[in-house]
């Protein structure tokens, strides 16, 4: 349900002149469906329990209480469908977290919360396809590295872009010039107003994207895409595709793709087959018992955790527990939402939830020789109704 504003502009004109008109609508309920939920410090840098909840037509910035108790800060309505959310992490401590969105226009925006005016505001954007939701049109998918150093968005067929995120000086508005365009044009990587993001004074700029880096892979299917916190010099982004001219009918497989900083390509680092009833991708971060991080492939009634050495692959598979009141006969079951934390002394507080609404915590601790053989663990915790979305907070 809509209203419609029609007015028009001006003093009463000729009858034979044409007025300007100016046409708006609004609509009458607020969408309810739930696109995505994602966790940061927007507000300030480390505003405790903040989150955006993305809903088909606007965005929400929610603050939760310590006493679990959660309050409006900001709601903001769009003239688009958004598609998916994701918190781009700041790398200085007192600087707050950006927003990273993609919507139905065919774009990817950087927005930044201002508490002055209480709105969001953009801080860059970049134009990679055609308006409307398209199979071929990236952005169904979006990932950010966990160190804030580049943005993967990815359609469900065959197209996939990479978008390095620089910091860029702001200069004074003094005749022209100028690092940063109101347009939100992208920076060329070449440009002297671009800094490192990583080297100070990341908190005297703004965040921009740069050109878009190709990965894509003809007659390819994505069913998930996550980013990898490994400690490589390098973003790395895990994708579940299938080939179909390359596998046969119904396998999948997990593909790694590295972004080279030194040469601003993308490359494929790895390929490992995985269960054929794998759904999704879970990134499991790095931590001191595995410090090159882990992905983790949710398949029917199992999880599958791969984790790359530099040198060669290591897979362990572990099962998921089952309530006693549903049994194996009674049809697989696939987890549907995760969320992980990272707690004391660097630990990783990861759980899951399946489609019947069981909760496990899962735990990647390799054995002492380094092997990855039975160090995959899954304990049944809790059961609550099924999410769309999953968040922890300390």
């Amino acid at each position: 349900q809509f209203l419609y504003f029609i007015g028009c502009a001006g003093e009463p004109m000729a009858a034979t002149a044409v007025e300007p008109v100016h046409a708006a609508h609004f609509a009458t309920e607020r969408s309810q469906a739930v696109v995505a939920i994602t966790a940061g410090h927007f507000t300030a840098a480390r505003a405790p329990g903040e989150y955006v909840v993305a809903f088909a037509d606007s965005i929400e910035l929610r603050q939760m209480s310590a006493k679990g108790a959660s309050t409006t800060v900001a709601r903001t309505q769009l003239y688009a469908h958004v598609r998916g959310c994701a918190t781009v992490p700041s790398s200085d401590p007192d600087v707050a977290d950006t927003l990273a969105m993609t919507a139905d226009n065919g774009r990817l925006v950087l927005l930044r919360f201002d508490r002055g005016a209480n709105e969001w505001t953009r801080e860059s954007f970049a134009t990679f396809g055609r308006s409307g939701v398209r199979r071929a049109v990236p952005g169904h998918y979006l990932a950010v590295d966990p160190r804030g150093r580049a943005v993967m968005v990815a359609a469900i067929e065959r197209a996939k872009l990479v978008f390095p995120v620089r910091a860029v000086k702001e200069q004074a508005d003094a005749g022209g010039g100028g690092g940063s365009d109101d347009d939100g044009e992208q920076s060329d990587s070449g440009s002297s107003d671009s800094v490192d993001i990583w080297g100070g004074g990341a908190d005297a700029a703004k965040l921009k994207l740069g050109s878009g880096l190709e990965a894509n892979v003809p007659n390819t299917f994505v069913f998930s895409c996550v980013a990898i916190d490994s400690r490589s010099d390098s973003p790395q982004f895990a994708c579940l595709e299938h080939q179909r001219d390359q596998m046969p009918p119904g396998e999948k497989a997990c593909v790694v793709y590295e972004h080279d900083v030194s040469l601003n390509t993308i490359v494929r680092l790895w390929i490992y087959p995985v269960s054929a009833t794998s759904s999704m991708l879970i990134g499991f971060p790095n931590s001191p018992t595995l410090p090159s991080g882990a992905v983790l492939a949710c398949a029917e009634d199992s999880i599958i955790a791969l984790s790359y050495d530099g040198h060669r692959v290591r897979r362990c598979e572990t099962t998921l527990p089952r309530r006693t009141d549903y049994p194996f006969t009674q049809g697989a079951v696939s987890i549907v939402a995760s969320a992980s934390v990272k707690v004391r002394d660097g630990r990783v507080l990861l759980v899951a939830q399946n489609e019947l609404g069981d909760v496990f915590k899962v735990d990647v601790a390799p054995k002492p020789d380094d092997r990855l053989n039975d160090a995959v663990t899954a304990r049944y915790i809790d059961t609550f109704p099924v999410c769309s979305a999953m968040h922890l907070f300390r």
